[in-house]
């Protein structure tokens, strides 16, 4: 059997898990085979071992199925963030040092 899947077997993760998936197994597996709490301390090394090894290479976020298929279909429209209208204040604010002279001026 492979090491990634030995260790994904161990935690009982799945070869699509994320980061965040991976250490919230981790997570509980530690928990359950810690030596301090009555585990087997080569299980719970075998565990530690597991988690290295899939953190490195599991992806930060899953991605959306359909993230492919949305960028290659030409139909659908796209919006970029130079292309949304803004909303500025016509009004023009004075500098900081300038706000903070006057009140000290006051004072």
């Amino acid at each position: 059997m492979d090491e990634l899947q030995a260790a994904r077997e161990l935690l009982g993760v799945d070869e699509h898990a994320t980061r965040d998936e991976v250490q919230r197994a981790y997570r509980a597996a530690a928990k359950r085979h810690h030596p301090d709490a009555g585990g087997d301390a080569q299980m719970f090394a075998a565990i530690e071992r597991g988690y290295r090894k899939l953190t490195a290479i599991a992806p930060l976020a899953r991605r959306h199925p359909y993230l492919d298929l949305l960028k290659s279909d030409p139909q659908i429209p796209r919006v970029v963030a130079s292309e949304r209208p803004t909303q500025r204040s016509t009004r023009s604010r004075p500098a900081f040092s300038t706000v903070l002279a006057k009140h000290l001026a006051h004072h």
